[in-house]
């Protein structure tokens, strides 16, 4: 398979043997020897019928038939044999991980650079473990800014894939993997986009580096932290028996110990995957709230409401030739198109026989406007610092019509289902921003996944800090913003 194992198709069956394959490093492919066996019982094999009905089938030829037929019935046990050991010692492989990891319990109090502190960045928790850094302050400024267009920054590519540490990503990365697929689990090793610089930085200087990573690396890194892994390995005195070999700590990927005190240690040194995520807040036409209620299948928030839109960028989201690009308005265009593809109004995903069944709401989805503007900026902690970029959005239709025209890809439908948040939500009247904050403490709930508490809290202050720009951008009164024209989808 290589050290890319790409988007994995085909049968449960077939995936999980890719991944065996993948974890001791071999390929689905026979070796030399029997390959060439194979090829030549083949065509020995297949030169005997062609003799016969001819009317050219010499006595001699019965012989190296049978010769050939035994050839391949050889090759074909013997790349039975070797696919069955190549199984067998990922099995093996896999067994001496110890599962599940052991869970750390998070330290009370995780520091900042001081550079994110001097923006007044804090952590924040909830009640299920869960932790990350934002900033009040810095959501007001990003809201400003980006509705006034002042934000600047060019895209730097750093060279080389990041792909975590080998042996953790062919063990407990791989493993996982294999576990997500017995549970039904959507996951797929696409290609990601890792954040190399840290937030005030990109702020100050006006630079970001990126770098191509993938999925596997986050499960590999980030989503590790705060388990410790381990795996069993025979005594060096004994070998009968097993000692315990430590993979990872759980914590030095990303922190370290400053002062007798855990820090985070920031983008542009931490050892993880970073890939950048992206969650908007979607008001539509009527003014409801639009949330996404998360199934099973889902790898993270499994069963918790979360965001409108929600997830890490691709790589192929990224123009050709991405030095120099603009990152921020990149950035909004890229969450636009996530958030349409979870809204089941992006036709550009459908299948051909999906959008010739509904050339109607084909061109609905395509005459419905989505705009967006910048909120806040924030770190999971608990999966390693993971930075996500938060956005408001407004929907150029109802709630109606996103209900009943909405086309969800056969992705989406697994992962989740779409509705007006739970409960007797009022919606938006007149379009206030102190009936909006009304709305978000009314639906406040212990199911609300992390993405969403900490997308509640950034829109509550900005609707506090600028409520006639929020009043104005819901309203769709003229308000400059990033390369804001109004994005409609392509069929």
């Amino acid at each position: 398979m290589g050290e890319s194992i790409g988007r994995l198709r085909g049968s449960k069956r077939s995936q999980e043997r890719a991944w065996l394959r993948f974890s001791v490093n071999r390929s689905a492919w026979p070796g030399a020897w029997t390959l060439t066996s194979l090829l030549i019982g083949a065509i020995a094999l297949g030169d005997y019928p062609i003799g016969y009905f001819s009317g050219h089938l010499e006595r001699s030829s019965g012989l190296f038939g049978g010769i050939a037929l035994v050839a391949f019935l050889l090759a074909a046990w013997s790349y039975w044999r070797d696919q069955s050991e190549l199984f067998n010692e990922a099995r093996a492989k896999f067994a001496a991980v110890v599962w599940p990891p052991l869970k750390l319990s998070p330290p009370r109090s995780i520091g900042l650079p001081a550079s994110y502190e001097s923006l007044g960045f804090e952590v924040s928790a909830s009640e299920n473990g869960e932790s990350g850094f934002w900033s009040a302050s810095v959501s007001k400024v990003l809201f400003q800014k980006s509705l006034a267009g002042e934000l600047r920054a060019t895209v730097k590519i750093r060279a080389g894939i990041f792909a975590g540490r080998d042996e953790l990503r062919r063990s407990a990365g791989a493993k996982m993997a294999i576990l997500a697929l017995k549970t039904d689990k959507v996951l797929r090793n696409d290609r990601k986009i890792r954040l190399c610089t840290d937030f005030p930085s990109l702020l100050s200087s006006g630079e970001v580096e990126l770098q191509e990573t993938d999925y596997l690396a986050d499960r590999c890194t980030g989503s590790l932290s705060f388990q410790r892994i381990q795996k069993r390995a025979a005594a060096l005195d004994n070998p009968e028996e097993a000692r315990l070999v430590q993979l990872y700590d759980g914590v030095s990927f990303f922190l370290e110990d400053s002062s007798h005190r855990l820090t985070f240690r920031g983008y542009g040194d931490s050892e993880n995957s970073n890939q950048v995520g992206v969650s908007t807040l979607a008001i539509t036409r009527d003014g409801w709230l639009v949330l996404t209620d998360q199934l099973d299948a889902v790898v993270e928030s499994a069963g918790r409401l979360a965001p409108s839109g929600s997830g890490s960028l691709d790589w192929s989201d990224l123009p050709e030739g991405a030095e120099n690009t603009e990152f921020w308005s990149w950035l909004l265009k890229a969450s636009t198109r996530e958030l349409r593809e979870e809204l089941g109004i992006e036709p550009s995903m459908l299948s051909l026989w999906k959008r010739l069944r509904n050339r109607q709401k084909i061109r609905w989805m395509n005459s419905v406007s989505v705009e967006s503007v910048l909120i806040g900026f924030a770190g999971f902690l608990h999966r390693g610092g993971k930075p996500d970029f938060f956005f408001l959005a407004r929907l150029g239709c109802s709630i109606n019509e996103l209900r009943t025209r909405a086309i969800y890809g056969k992705e989406e439908l697994r992962m989740s289902k779409r509705r007006a948040v739970v409960g007797n939500q009022p919606r938006l009247k007149a379009f206030k921003a102190a009936e909006l904050r009304n709305i978000i403490e009314r639906n406040r709930s212990p199911e609300d996944s992390f993405p969403l508490a900490l997308g509640y809290k950034m829109l509550d202050e900005i609707c506090v800090t600028c409520p006639r720009e929020v009043e104005a951008f819901l309203l769709g009164e003229p308000v400059r913003t990033l390369g804001r024209t109004g994005s409609r989808a392509t069929a």
